[in-house]
């Protein structure tokens, strides 16, 4: 039982951790997109980089030229690859970035704003549910044994 009890606290603390970072990025992210411009932009070219923790995956992160309002060209290679690589050269694409600081574009799209959140939060569901889980089992089963302990009657038997 106090095997249930530890795991149960470990899973729900690494969940809670989880979600606090989950909720950081979900307002991190909403800041940016309320902040953000869009512009026009051009694939000019593919990184080929590793996936982590991996010595033969390779992802390709997309290389992206566009014109920030009132400013000159800029470049900046997207933090989301894949592999298969998702767009190839000379590909059009929308980006959204921070006026004053315009490097750190993002392509405009589900998986290149939300990807952080969605295994932040994937993760945090994966911990916690298990862990508050196993916390309720742990205390059901006490509350049951106290109550059982109170209100419940002694049985003497011989077995057989």
């Amino acid at each position: 039982m106090k095997i249930l009890r530890t795991l149960g606290f470990i899973f729900s603390g690494v969940g809670l951790v989880l979600l606090i970072a989950t909720v950081l990025v979900v307002d991190h992210t909403n800041r940016f997109m309320k902040n953000a411009k869009t512009a026009p932009g051009v694939v000019v070219d593919l990184r080929l980089g590793t996936v982590s923790g991996s010595s033969t995956t390779r992802s390709h992160h997309p290389v992206v030229r566009y014109t920030p309002e009132g400013q000159e060209a800029v470049e900046f290679v997207s933090s989301f690859g894949s592999s298969p690589p998702r767009y190839k050269k000379g590909d059009a694409v929308t980006v959204r970035y921070d006026p004053e600081s315009p490097y750190r574009g993002r392509i405009d799209g589900f998986w290149g704003t939300w990807f952080p959140t969605v295994i932040l939060g994937g993760l945090t569901a994966l911990f916690g549910i298990p862990g508050l889980t196993l916390l309720i089992i742990f205390y059901r089963a006490k509350a049951r044994e106290e109550w059982l302990r109170l209100h419940g009657r002694i049985i003497s038997t011989d077995f057989q």
